[in-house]
């Protein structure tokens, strides 16, 4: 679950650094940033299906569901300001720079990473079906 959200905010990192650097395409980091949600639709479905709930898991899963969310929407916003920005390496709009969004993937990554070291940390959860 928050190995694929962590790869998935590396993912729009990434791509939102080389936009900033004019060494990639818009097209091509709106197709990164894409794929890069869609990846996150499978670690939102790993924690529904496979974190069963129950009394011991119900706050595992909300602190992996917050870390997920917290990386989709760094991803959302990361794509939208991707599409707004007519010159991606100094524009600025309501979105912010991209220097702030980059600062955005880069928290919502640190966030899925200490969950994913309390995970590490603790008992093996009861897996689902």
């Amino acid at each position: 679950m928050t190995d694929t959200a962590t790869s998935a905010a590396q993912t729009a990192l990434t791509t939102v650094q080389l936009l900033r650097d004019d060494r990639l395409a818009r097209t091509a980091a709106d197709t990164a940033l894409l794929d890069a949600t869609r990846q996150l639709d499978d670690a939102d479905l790993r924690l529904t299906t496979y974190l069963a709930p129950d009394e011991d898991t119900d706050d595992l899963r909300d602190e992996v569901a917050a870390a997920v969310g917290e990386v989709s929407d760094a991803i959302v916003r990361a794509r939208a300001w991707a599409n707004r920005t007519a010159d991606a390496s100094s524009a600025a709009d309501d979105l912010g720079t991209g220097a702030q969004v980059e600062a955005d993937l880069d928290s919502a990554a640190q966030a899925v990473d200490e969950v994913a070291q309390t995970l590490r940390a603790g008992p093996e959860p009861e897996v689902g079906p």
